[in-house]
């Protein structure tokens, strides 16, 4: 369809009107994208933090971490992946985050938590319950890599407390901002994923029920919606044949409304006057409108 055609159109079906852009009203994309970036602009240090960590929690053993760059997921994505064994983060705030790991490579970490080192036959454990001693290891290995994180995000205060729970529990109509890590201790290598909520709000619903307090974050991100002002400084009327009359070069004489209107719309806000400053020409908010005045009299 032609782009002058699809302009002048009123009303669009449904399949032309999903591939317009969505606007960002409650800020939740800005708001991504800007966890994405902290994130990763800190990732490599943490990785370096938590390796330090794991290399003594793992009596000295030679130990390097590598997180992969955050990026936005969903937990409905891994949720039925079998054999993955769950920790939840909760902090004061409410806030969640979550960890997983396979329960074959949990079952090698152990091992080598004691001293023992892997078999080959130990590559094909995964159809098996985490031990109490393995979970109390998984425990451990999710608070370093949380609290250190939470820490370069300046949030240093904002402890979590760490549960064990079954997929089940996971919140699946939530987008989260992920990232998978590689431990790699000695000749044997683990891999976690981790996901983050997204900053001081709550995780990024992409579909499902609309959230609870939807008012108020409409509320908090209006101030921030960008709207045109127009400011009308004159006007006249023509009729249609001295408007076809008109060359160039004709002069059209000007009227200033005084005070002149500003209106986003056709809404008028305020009205305010030509001034001048530093030699450039200025417009000076002088009122109100009277629309608005009155309705404050009224109140």
């Amino acid at each position: 369809m032609p782009e002058s055609k699809r302009r002048s159109q009123r009303v669009w079906s449904a399949e032309a009107a999903s591939g317009l852009p969505v606007y960002d009203l409650l800020g939740q994309e800005r708001q991504a994208h800007d966890a994405l970036n902290l994130l990763n602009q800190s990732r490599r240090l943490w990785s370096q933090m938590v390796a330090g960590c794991f290399s003594r929690l793992f009596n000295g053993l030679s130990c390097q971490m590598d997180y992969a760059p955050f990026h936005i997921r969903m937990l409905s994505e891994v949720a039925e992946q079998r054999h993955l064994v769950w920790v939840q983060a909760l902090n004061q705030r409410g806030h969640q985050a979550w960890l997983s790991i396979q329960a074959g490579q949990l079952y090698r970490l152990a091992i080598l938590f004691f001293g023992g080192s892997p078999l080959q036959q130990d590559q094909a454990v995964t159809a098996r319950t985490a031990t109490e001693t393995e979970q109390r290891l998984l425990l451990r290995l999710a608070q370093h890599q949380i609290d250190i994180l939470s820490d370069f995000l300046g949030e240093p205060d904002d402890r979590w407390q760490l549960t064990l729970v079954g997929s089940e529990a996971l919140p699946l109509q939530s987008a989260w901002l992920c990232s998978e890590g590689t431990l790699l201790l000695g000749e044997h290598d683990s891999q976690f994923s981790i996901w983050w909520p997204f900053g001081a709000k709550e995780p990024l619903a992409l579909d499902g029920p609309a959230p609870v307090r939807v008012g108020e974050q409409l509320c908090a991100a209006l101030p921030a919606v960008p709207v045109r002002l127009r400011v009308i400084l004159s006007e006249f009327t023509l009729s249609l044949g001295e408007l076809q009359q008109l060359q160039a070069g004709d002069l059209l004489p000007l009227e200033m409304a005084e005070p002149a209107p500003a209106l986003v719309g056709h809404q008028s806000c305020f009205t305010g006057r030509l001034a001048e400053r530093n030699g450039a020409l200025v417009y000076q908010v002088a009122s109100l409108t009277p629309a608005r005045r009155e309705t404050r009299n009224d109140d």
